[in-house]
C-alpha cells in the first residue's frame, strides 16, 4: 500500500483507493421516438368492443417498413453502451454511472469511438435517404393517423456520448472547517456504500460459472453412483459435462480482480482460488472421485464466501 494511505482508514481509505484505480463513466444515448398513439384507431377499438374510454391504446410505428437506418443507428449505440458495460461494474443506485477500472479506460474509449463512428455514418446515410424513407413510410402507413417524423426531427434525434468523472472525495473550498469535514464524511460514506453495493450486485453474476461447475460435479457424481449400483441412467448427456465447464472458470478470476479496486485481500484470495480450479484437468475430474469432490467442495466454498458480501 502506498505511503500516502498510512493515515487513512474506513470510508476515507476506500475513496482514496478508488480515486487511484477507477473513474465514474456513463454512456448517454438518444434516438428517434418510433411509435405514436393513434387516438382515432384507439377510440374505434373501444367502441367496437363496447369498452370504457382508454381501455385500449393503439400504438403505431412512425416509420412502418422503413426503419432500416434507424435500426443501424441503434445497433451502433448498443455497441457503444456494451463497451462500457463489459468492463465496468455498477455504482450503487447511481443510475447511468458505473465504475470503470483505469486499466480498461483505453479499450473502452477505442471501442466506443468505433461505435460512435458507425453511429454517425449510419445517421448520415439516414439523412441522405430521408426523402425515400419518408415516402416509403407514408405508403405503408395506410389509414392510421399518426405524424411521420420530419427531416429536422430525424437530424436532431440521435446522440451518443460517453463521460468520465473522477471519484468524488467531498472536499470543498471556501467553507468553514467543521462544515467541510461533515460534507466530506457524508460524500465518502455514500461513495463507499455505492462501491460495496455494486460489488454485492455483480459478484453473483461473475461467479455463475462457478455455480455451474458445482452443479455439474454433483450431477456427474450422481450418475457415477447410479452406474456403480446398476441403476439406469439417461443415455443422453444427463449427468455428464463438457470440458467447457472447467474452461469457463478461467475468465472468472480476471473478472474478480476487476472488481477488486481497493486491493481487498479477501477478494484476491477468491480470484486465486478460482484460478486454481480452472487449472484442474477435466479428465481427472471424471476419473477420480476424490479430485472431483475436492474441487466441488472448493467451488462451493467460493460461492458461500460471497453470501451477504459486504467487502
Amino acid at each position: 500500500m502506498a505511503d500516502d494511505t498510512a493515515d487513512l482508514e474506513g470510508d476515507e481509505l476506500v475513496v482514496h483507493l478508488l480515486q487511484q484505480t477507477a473513474v465514474r463513466a456513463s454512456v448517454t444515448l438518444k434516438s428517434l421516438g418510433m411509435t405514436q398513439t393513434d387516438k382515432t384507431a384507439s377510440r374505434d377499438i373501444v367502441d367496437a368492443k363496447r369498452s370504457i374510454a382508454g381501455a385500449s391504446v393503439v400504438k403505431v410505428s412512425r416509420l412502418p417498413g422503413a426503419d432500416e437506418h434507424h435500426r443501424a443507428i441503434c445497433a451502433a449505440q448498443a455497441r457503444g453502451r456494451q463497451a462500457l458495460l463489459d468492463r465496468s461494474m455498477p455504482f450503487g443506485d447511481d443510475k447511468g454511472w458505473r465504475l470503470l477500472p483505469n486499466r480498461h479506460l483505453t479499450a473502452v474509449m477505442q471501442e466506443f469511438g468505433q461505435a460512435k463512428k458507425d453511429h454517425e455514418e449510419a445517421h448520415e446515410r439516414f439523412l441522405d435517404d430521408v426523402i425515400n424513407v419518408l415516402a416509403k413510410a407514408q405508403a405503408n402507413l395506410g389509414d392510421f393517423d399518426v405524424e411521420l417524423p420530419t427531416e429536422e426531427e430525424i437530424r436532431n434525434a440521435y446522440t451518443m456520448k460517453i463521460e468520465f468523472h473522477e471519484i468524488p472525495n467531498g472536499r470543498y473550498s471556501g467553507l468553514d472547517e467543521a462544515l467541510t469535514k461533515r460534507l466530506q464524511a457524508h460524500t465518502q460514506s455514500r461513495v463507499a456504500a455505492a462501491f460495496a453495493q455494486g460489488q454485492a450486485e455483480v459478484l453473483p453474476r461473475i461467479l455463475e460459472p462457478v455455480a455451474a461447475f458445482v452443479e455439474r460435479m454433483q450431477a456427474y457424481t450422481e450418475r457415477e453412483r447410479k452406474l456403480l449400483n446398476g441403476e439406469s441412467v439417461d443415455k443422453g448427456k444427463s449427468g455428464q459435462f463438457r470440458n467447457a465447464v472447467v474452461e469457463n472458470l478461467k475468465p472468472v478470476a480476471a473478472a474478480l480482480r476487476d472488481c477488486n479496486l481497493i486491493g481487498n485481500p479477501r477478494l484476491e484470495s477468491l480470484a486465486a482460488r478460482v484460478a486454481a480450479l480452472a487449472q484442474t484437468d477435466p479428465g481427472l475430474l471424471r476419473s477420480d472421485p476424490g479430485t472431483r469432490e475436492k474441487s466441488r467442495s472448493e467451488a462451493q466454498a467460493v460461492l458461500d464466501s460471497i453470501k451477504d458480501w459486504s467487502g
